[in-house]
């Protein structure tokens, strides 16, 4: 007993060194990518002539606009400054438009255009973006409302856009802490860009950070645990959820309430790999087995995964799967990693 104790707070010391290098890590590369300051430009609401509402979140609505200078369609989010007090809107603007500042010239990252904090004749907030398409979620939808099961060549050519934008943003030093299928758009051609950085994070910040973030569905373990010292590591969880999602037409967990949802991603996975992270708690919900029945899920046998009605995933698909799908963020593949996998090898 005392071994395993000691044991436990190195670990648990290792992991909090290797915690306090990312976040120096981090705070080195955003100093190196900080955007230059730009000279303030006197914009007004009455630049965007609104078309119609695209749609809508919990902070604000976005509106396919026409831009009467450059004539460029654009997507333009009006806060709701209805709802938050003036301190907690200027919060808000400021956290969302200092990460797309951040993120100019990234890959399959959503692009800022222009914003206003107050329009001095009606007093509006409003961020101007590229304009892209629809939500990745509605692109999966089939005609009746439902998820379609997309061909491993498909996935794998969304997965490799998703990691490749949240490398970007981890990369410049930001968690985005939202990613799911509505926060994700689809371009011309299959192009991807992941938007709403409402909720991106500086991983420089010290924690704690808050909790909870991310849709539930797409939520990491730890968040579930009520951890409030994370790092990136949630991004890619929530890849690695969108990623089982598409192979198997629907949510690959899915609970009424978080303990639920906890319980569902263990059964999946099983409890041996979360047990090893540093802050497991010693309680973890009952009737969870220790082994994971993932590639049960995602068989590699094409004949299998007829028989059974489950779709088929190659060795190297699953590689990058079950990388991502770390219960251990400790141990959890990293987005610059998972593109590294020979998965993406392939065309």
């Amino acid at each position: 007993m005392a071994y395993y104790m000691t044991h436990r707070a190195q670990a648990s010391a290792t992991a909090a060194a290797e915690r306090k290098k990312r976040r120096e890590m981090a705070r080195a590369a955003a100093a190196a990518a900080a955007p230059r300051p730009r000279a303030p430009l006197a914009v007004t609401i009455s630049r965007y002539e609104k078309i119609e509402a695209i749609g809508a979140g919990a902070f604000g609505v976005v509106y396919r606009a026409h831009d009467r200078r450059t004539g460029e369609i654009v997507a333009m989010k009006r806060l709701n400054a209805h709802d938050f007090d003036a301190p907690r809107l200027d919060s808000i603007f400021a956290d969302e438009v200092s990460a797309l500042e951040a993120c100019r010239g990234l890959p399959c990252v959503v692009q800022l255009r222009d914003s206003c904090r107050r329009d001095p004749t009606t007093g509006e907030s409003f961020i101007v973006m590229e304009l892209v398409g629809p939500s990745l979620k509605d692109a999966m939808r089939t005609g009746r409302g439902g998820v379609r099961r997309h061909a491993e060549g498909k996935v794998r050519r969304i997965a490799r856009q998703l990691l490749a934008g949240a490398a970007a943003m981890h990369g410049v030093g930001l968690m985005h802490r939202d990613i799911k299928p509505d926060n994700v758009l689809v371009g011309a051609g299959g192009s991807l860009k992941i938007c709403d950085l409402g909720k991106a994070r500086a991983v420089a910040d010290d924690p704690p950070y808050s909790n909870p973030v991310v849709a539930r569905s797409y939520r990491a373990p730890e968040l579930l645990l009520g951890c409030a010292d994370y790092d990136a590591g949630v991004d890619t969880w929530a890849i690695g959820c969108i990623m089982a999602e598409l192979l198997a037409g629907g949510l690959l967990f899915y609970g009424d309430s978080i303990k639920e949802h906890l319980s569902e991603v263990l059964n999946v996975l099983g409890t041996n790999d979360i047990k090893e992270w540093s802050h497991c708690p010693e309680r973890l919900p009952s009737g969870c087995g220790p082994t994971s029945f993932l590639r049960d899920l995602f068989p590699s046998s094409y004949e299998l995964a007829m028989a059974t009605g489950r779709p088929s995933l190659s060795e190297a698909g699953f590689e990058v799967l079950s990388g991502l799908l770390r219960c251990n963020p400790e141990k959890r593949m990293t987005a610059a990693c998972a593109l590294k996998q020979r998965w993406f090898d392939q065309a």
